[in-house]
């Protein structure tokens, strides 16, 4: 999806079906959310922290 930016109506049809379209918003929100934040940290290497919390 992030490749192509689309989906076919077969698999957002689907997708509707088992999760309704106000969870479905949801999910591709958060997605969106994490996908954002993955930019960013790889962007800027932020690194990634470890069980205590040092880099």
């Amino acid at each position: 999806m992030s490749v192509s930016a689309d989906i076919s109506a077969h698999l957002y049809d689907e997708a509707v079906t088992a999760f309704g379209v106000e969870i479905l918003v949801a999910l591709v929100n958060l997605i969106g959310q994490y996908v954002n934040d993955s930019a960013l940290s790889t962007c800027f290497q932020v690194p990634v922290l470890t069980q205590h919390g040092a880099a």
